[in-house]
């Protein structure tokens, strides 16, 4: 599963160079059943299901 929306309170955004920081409480979580979206090494990439 992957999630799908998420919704947070007290959000606080922190310089991390490049990137910002984002933290937060989660206050409510909706689970989506598609196939998560995966970036990796500059490409998008799919999990293979192994036995």
């Amino acid at each position: 599963m992957h999630w799908r929306s998420m919704n947070a309170v007290g959000k606080k955004n922190f310089d991390g160079g490049d990137h910002v920081i984002v933290l937060g409480e989660v206050e409510n979580l909706h689970l989506g059943s598609g196939a998560p979206l995966l970036y990796y090494e500059s490409r998008y990439a799919r999990l293979e299901q192994t036995e």
